[in-house]
């Protein structure tokens, strides 16, 4: 059964500031299956590391997870655009299921900036700009880079070593939002 008491669907008990925590750690063989994604990614592999994120998108969609189908989605998406396959990365994040984000709006236009700017870097400005349009008129989003909130100490200080979910090491790239919040680089599952 999911949920039960103290808990949402699947989400974590309620922590400070009226969120959820992070839920259940992900299985062992998508841990697995993430880091080398990343390691891939790391590597310069962009391509192999598109195709291991579409390959998480797609068994995280089968499990009922789909805040990391869509994150996974995305981030194979700005793989893709990384490797040089600008229309096969618009297509793939035009393909992640943002639907059920409401709350988390500027999260998802964030990763779709992400893929935008992937796609600009890569000497594919038409392609980001089809990506832009398409992404406000299907799914009402403006892609935007997060404005730099102002983070103190204490926001830092509590924020752990690895992600509990993906076991990702958290390093100084996390993006606070206007809440407080911080979401993992690896995983997007909600730190703090």
């Amino acid at each position: 059964m999911r949920g039960g008491f103290g808990r949402g669907f699947g989400q974590g008990p309620m922590v400070a500031g009226g969120r959820r925590g992070t839920g259940a750690p992900l299985p062992p063989a998508v841990r697995q299956a993430m880091e080398g994604a990343h390691a891939l990614l790391k590597a310069g592999d962009a391509a192999g590391a598109a195709d291991r994120f579409a390959e998480l998108a797609s068994r995280a969609e089968e499990r009922g997870r789909p805040g990391i189908a869509a994150f996974a989605a995305l981030l194979g998406a700005q793989a893709r655009a990384t490797a040089g396959d600008a229309n096969r990365a618009v297509d793939e994040a035009l393909a992640a299921s943002v639907a059920g984000h409401g709350s988390h709006r500027p999260k998802v236009a964030r990763r779709y900036a992400a893929v935008s700017a992937a796609l600009r870097a890569g000497g594919h400005a038409e392609a980001a700009d089809r990506l832009d349009g398409e992404v406000r008129s299907r799914f009402g989003i403006t892609p935007a880079v997060a404005a730099p909130v102002a983070v103190n100490r204490s926001q830092r200080r509590h924020l752990p070593k690895s992600c509990s979910a993906c076991s990702g090491p958290v390093t100084d790239a996390v993006v606070f939002d206007d809440d407080g919040s911080a979401d993992c680089t690896w995983c997007g599952t909600n730190l703090l």
